[in-house]
């Protein structure tokens, strides 16, 4: 387990207490539709799962979202995956090479980690304080 020393600290008031993990079927489905999404990305969703982190501080999504569904087409998108948002109007998603990439809504585009675990984990901690 990738992510099992989240999962376990799971319901002690992390901010990801909220989380809700995808069942093995769902899981199966979203890497069959998405054969592109990184193990790790797989794995938190699994373990860990998908919702609210904090108090409407970043939702992470349950699987990519179409980048058709957001407003206001931003330049560079339909590159990546779209996994999730602060609430606020930045998008996060995952590029081809599996880096964290940010959106603002005026379009600017910014790497935030070089891959899903380093991204999950600094926003837990980030939001523990």
């Amino acid at each position: 387990m990738i992510f099992g020393d989240l999962a376990v600290r799971k319901g002690t008031g992390s901010p990801y207490d909220k989380l809700e993990p995808l069942s093995g079927q769902q899981l199966a489905k979203l890497s069959s539709k998405a054969a592109y999404l990184p193990m790790e990305y797989l794995a938190f969703l699994g373990e860990v799962g998908w919702g609210e982190l904090g108090d409407a501080s970043f939702m992470l999504y349950s699987g990519p979202v179409d980048t058709l569904s957001i407003s206001g087409v931003i330049p560079g998108l339909m590159a990546v995956a779209l996994i999730g948002d602060d609430f606020a109007g930045c998008t996060v998603g995952l590029s081809a090479s599996g880096e964290v990439m940010e959106f603002t809504p005026d379009g600017e585009a910014r790497r935030v980690a070089s891959g899903f675990a380093q991204f999950i984990r600094e926003k837990i901690d980030d939001l523990s304080g």
